[in-house]
């Protein structure tokens, strides 16, 4: 059954350039999902300014919103400058830049995500060194900012793609690498969350690449609420030879 439902997704692939997969683990929704009625018209005026470059990703962590991109400066409204590179939080109600979160990173940062329990952040890209700790591409960071020390998933080239699974267990990611901490994965991946090492048995190659110049990348993930189906956006031709 569960060839049947890949082959079904890689159907899709040809035409759309998304894959639809089956994970490893599928859980039952718990409730309803998504928003019941419009947000107000009003824009608000008191969160931080981007000076410098472009914002690429975005989340909600608890009280804060935090931004991932190629800036180098940001501004809180009332004119105090923060020479933060890539990735900074701020708070949801006041819109001012949370001091207590402001990780040093050598390059930028292209996608978020947060673990399920809510206490940590997946942060993915282009850097090789997070507040002097090395890690390649992906981390994984705390509340106040710091490497969690377990989670170790070196990858030899950029990610730009992430989604956790709800139960908290898996971390699937995406980008233009062929390898994460040694093992052979072309641009698509699933990791333990706790100490990210490569699952053996999700590998699903990414082959024969329709980007410009023949790129062969993954620019998006999206899990369903119940775990059941994990969307592909790439530029291959084929996954896993389909």
């Amino acid at each position: 059954m569960k060839a049947s439902r890949r082959s079904m997704g890689l159907a899709t692939v040809l035409m759309v350039m998304i894959a639809v997969l089956a994970p490893i683990t599928a859980v039952q929704a718990t409730g309803p999902v998504g928003h019941t009625e419009l947000v107000p018209e009003t824009p608000r005026t008191d969160t931080p300014v981007i000076e410098e470059g472009d914002i690429d990703d975005i989340v909600q962590w608890g009280d804060r919103v935090v931004l991932a991109g190629f800036f180098t400066l940001v501004t809180d409204r009332d004119g105090t400058p923060y020479g933060q590179h890539y990735l900074v939080a701020y708070d949801i109600d006041t819109g001012e830049v949370d001091p207590t979160f402001l990780p040093q990173i050598d390059r930028p940062v292209q996608a978020l995500a947060v673990s399920a329990d809510g206490n940590h952040l997946f942060v993915l890209g282009q850097f090789n060194d997070i507040n002097d700790v090395p890690r390649r591409k992906i981390a994984k960071l705390d509340w106040d900012g710091n490497v969690d020390p377990t989670f170790v998933a070196d990858a030899d080239a950029r990610t730009s793609a992430v989604a956790v699974s709800s139960d908290g267990s898996t971390v699937y990611v995406g980008g233009f690498f062929e390898d994460i901490n040694g093992v052979a994965r072309s641009r698509l991946a699933a990791l333990d969350a706790v100490t990210g090492v490569v699952d053996p048995s999700f590998d699903l190659p990414l082959t024969e690449g329709l980007g410009s110049g023949g790129t062969l990348k993954v620019q998006d993930l999206l899990l369903t609420p119940d775990d059941d189906t994990l969307v592909v956006i790439h530029t291959a031709n084929r996954v896993d030879g389909e």
